[in-house]
């Protein structure tokens, strides 16, 4: 034999289909009578067997007046506004410091670009400077060489027979002096 005619959440909860909802099966604070005569799962030992879950908002009291229904319910929406305004000032704040702190970060941005591009203009004139102080340097050393070169030519011609060591030994010596100079 089925109770399910005699079921207490029938007409009340919104999930009762023709047999116990899953609410229906949870007794919650409702208390379970100890005598053997009753089996688990029937709802006739459950006392108020239904639970608050199975009552929609409007069925809680059936004593309550429609209007009294229309202002719980405006109640409710009110409270769920106030909870939604809430929600959007919170994230109307945050927004205003994300937004602050991407205008920061923006400034701070600027500033090290500027600091970049100073450091990389000091970079490229000392860049600059190496070069041309390598380039003279350069020019100085082919001008050397050169010098040194024409002596050793002139040792070196056959067609003298006689090279003074004291002029060479001046010229070399020259050469040295220059580059001695230029290095102190």
């Amino acid at each position: 034999m089925s109770n399910l005619t005699e079921h207490k959440c029938a007409g009340k909860c919104p999930e009762f289909k023709g047999e116990q909802c899953h609410h229906c099966l949870i007794p919650g604070n409702s208390e379970i009578s100890n005598s053997s005569d009753f089996i688990m799962g029937d709802d006739a030992h459950i006392k108020n067997h239904i639970s608050p879950l199975c009552l929609s908002d409007s069925r809680k009291n059936e004593s309550q007046s429609p209007l009294s229904i229309k202002q719980d319910a405006l109640s409710r929406m009110e409270s769920c506004y106030i909870e939604q305004k809430k929600h959007v000032e919170l994230l109307q704040t945050e927004v205003t410091r994300l937004n602050s702190t991407v205008e920061r970060l923006k400034a701070e941005n600027v500033a090290m670009q500027v600091e970049l591009d100073k450091s990389r203009n000091q970079a490229y004139k000392h860049l600059e400077s190496c070069e041309n102080s390598l380039n003279s340097q350069t020019e100085r050393f082919d001008e050397l060489s050169e010098k040194v070169f024409k002596v050793f030519e002139i040792i070196n011609n056959p067609d003298n027979h006689y090279c003074p060591f004291g002029w060479v030994a001046e010229q070399i010596q020259a050469v040295l002096g220059e580059v001695q100079g230029e290095v102190s």
